[in-house]
């Protein structure tokens, strides 16, 4: 199993605890949840197609995609109302999100395990407030602590900081999700191929 910068259980009682205003935002709906209820909207009236004006920014790409992927993904449609709804309910539901990821209960034994964390913090809108932006550096390190956690699953699992991303390293570092993959299926292989000998 590859996690790329997963949420982790525990997640949303530590951002509660260290970032209650941020907290309040993500549970209120927040800006990321109202624009996806929005861009919901337009897609089910039929207004949201590639090639017409979008008003709200939904068909927009985030500027961190790299010029090759936002050109890749402008040749999919995504205007459905269902990829909206996914993107609405995801942002306000966190700790459901890393319940369904992984079970801190269950003994992963020596399954392969590779645990990817970003260790920089996203980019913020300047709108947002100062207390939200103070509590990033107490965040990032209760994150970090969360994912190492998830790591120790297993005997084989492993941690790995990629320093120069945020949260989305697939996307700013498919090489390293890629080469975390690869090492998975390759342990996972030479697993099985001793098992049958």
């Amino acid at each position: 199993m590859v996690l790329v910068d997963p949420s982790y259980p525990g997640m949303s009682g530590d951002i509660k605890r260290i970032a209650p205003a941020l907290f309040a935002m993500m549970h209120q709906g927040g800006p990321i949840v109202a624009q996806a209820r929005v861009c919901q909207a337009e897609a089910r009236a039929g207004k949201l197609k590639p090639g017409v004006m979008d008003a709200h920014g939904c068909l927009q790409r985030p500027p961190m995609f790299p010029k090759a992927l936002r050109l890749a993904l402008d040749r999919f449609d995504i205007s459905h109302p269902q990829v909206f709804a996914t993107r609405a309910s995801r942002a306000a539901n966190l700790e459901q999100d890393s319940a369904n990821a992984i079970d801190p209960g269950r003994n992963y034994g020596d399954m392969p395990l590779v645990v990817l964390h970003a260790g920089m913090p996203e980019p913020l809108p300047p709108a947002m407030p100062a207390a939200i932006k103070k509590a990033i550096p107490t965040l990032m390190a209760a994150g970090k602590k969360g994912q190492e956690r998830l790591a120790r699953l297993s005997s084989r699992g492993s941690f790995r900081v990629i320093k120069d991303s945020s949260h989305y390293i697939q996307v700013l570092h498919p090489g390293v999700v890629i080469a975390a993959v690869d090492k998975v299926v390759q342990e996972a292989r030479a697993a099985e191929a001793a098992g049958s000998k």
